[in-house]
């Protein structure tokens, strides 16, 4: 026993919680933008995080209930799951950024916040959903592993059945998210050595500019030498100050114009590779990559931020 709940008992609730979990979040998705997007991190319908929080309020039920009584008291039961489920989301948003790099939901809009993982609107409702999942759904859920399923080798074989399952859909969500990553941060060197380039071409025409203006300067004054001391050289002296200034004139453009067709061919080629993304990404709207960028509109990336931007432009379009 644990927490007053056997072993088969707990581990079914997680998995009941986990599915009971995703089907929240699809309905409210459905309520907010009026579309059907499957809002869990893993592709199954199973939401960890949400069995993860059931599991620590059932103990916190059991620890909070005096002796003697069948109902914990409403006040501390709101409470104590409102922190809970908070601090569950907090660590779960905070582990998902550390270990992916990437945001996948963000409360930052929202007053009383706390670094976008976690916000007061949303601590409220978790505390009334623990009041209401208590109260009202946890009691006919409990029958399910002692009346439905009762503990049995076929109990078991099926718990282990759909487990392995979960065990493998785990495994291929962060074997999908970690290429992603990888991906992005291949586009996001392209990105940068782009910018080199645009970087380059802006200091040669500083550099070239300034160049031609110092021997522009120089023969000047040479020619203002030759005024005052050989006045029969001035005219040589004008005529190597326009040969002067015409040879770095056609250096700078020649330069130029290479470091133009460079990044014009760079640019080329990076708007090639994010199209290919995209593609990949609306090839796996229903599982895979694509799924998660549906499942979490608001993803966002510390460091690649950007090219996430792009790849939804061109999702939308």
């Amino acid at each position: 026993m644990f927490a007053g709940m056997t072993y088969y008992e707990l581990i079914w609730f997680f998995l009941l919680y986990s599915i009971l979990g995703w089907v929240v979040e699809v309905v409210y998705h459905v309520i907010a933008q009026g579309k059907i997007v499957n809002r869990g991190f893993l592709n199954g319908p199973v939401c960890p995080i949400y069995g993860f929080g059931m599991i620590a309020v059932l103990i916190l039920v059991y620890a909070v209930t005096p002796p003697g009584a069948d109902k914990p008291p409403v006040p501390a039961l709101f409470a104590g799951g409102m922190a809970l489920t908070t601090a569950i989301e907090l660590f779960g948003g905070w582990a998902l950024d550390r270990l992916f790099h990437m945001r996948w939901w963000d409360y930052s809009g929202l007053p009383f916040n706390f670094h976008g993982y976690i916000c007061l609107k949303f601590s409220i409702l978790w505390g009334l959903g623990v009041l209401l999942v208590v109260g009202f759904v946890h009691p006919p859920v409990s029958l399910i592993p002692d009346f439905l399923i009762p503990v049995s080798i076929a109990g078991w074989v099926i718990l282990a059945l759909v487990y392995t399952i979960y065990l493998a859909d785990l495994i291929v969500t962060y074997l999908t998210v970690r290429d992603m990553a990888k991906d992005y941060e291949e586009l996001e060197r392209f990105r940068r050595s782009l910018r080199g380039l645009s970087d380059s071409m802006t200091e040669h025409i500083g550099a070239g500019t300034i160049q031609a203006e110092q021997k522009i300067g120089e023969h000047q004054v040479q020619a203002a030498l030759a005024r005052a001391e050989l006045k029969d050289a001035v005219e040589e002296k004008r005529a190597e100050y326009e040969r002067a200034k015409i040879l770095q004139k056609a250096e700078l453009d020649a330069k130029i114009t290479e470091l133009r067709e460079k990044r014009e061919a760079a640019e080329l080629r990076f708007a090639e590779m994010l199209d290919a993304h995209a593609a990949r990404l609306r090839g796996s709207a229903h599982f895979g990559r694509g799924r998660l960028m549906k499942a979490f509109p608001g993803l966002r990336s510390h460091t690649h931020d950007e090219i996430l931007k792009e790849l939804r432009k061109r999702l939308e379009g």
